[in-house]
């Protein structure tokens, strides 16, 4: 998995507006402190879905992938919002959209094609 994450980690540097890129260790858990990173931020995980065995020392893997992405922005993204204001705070799409670019499809000897499953705000209190 080492291998895979270092992958997952050099394919998001191409995503320029990234100024941070980490294993989530739950760097941004914590509401009442700000956290120690850069912003915005690519949190990586990597989970074993399924695993069947190819030998008795080989496993192929499903492994779910999930990039938490952090901004520091305002809020301000409604329509009665200034549109200048509104399309600076909006521009968290466009780098969401440079992480799907960097990671759809992407294959080599160790990894079959990466395809983005679902995309969902994490809801903050």
């Amino acid at each position: 998995m080492k291998q895979i994450f270092e992958t997952i980690m050099q394919l998001l540097t191409s995503v320029q507006a990234l100024k941070y890129i980490d294993l989530d260790k739950g760097q941004i858990d914590q509401y009442d402190i700000r956290p120690a990173i850069a912003f915005p931020a690519a949190l990586i995980s990597l989970e074993i879905m399924n695993a069947d065995d190819e030998t008795d020392t080989l496993q192929r893997v499903q492994l779910q992938i999930t990039i938490r992405v952090a901004f520091d922005f305002s809020p301000s993204t409604s329509a009665i919002a200034p549109a200048d204001v509104r399309s600076t705070n909006l521009q968290f799409f466009d780098v969401v959209d440079g992480i799907y670019h960097a990671l759809q499809g992407y294959t080599d000897e160790t990894i079959d094609s990466i395809s983005r499953l679902s995309l969902r705000n994490e809801l903050r209190l």
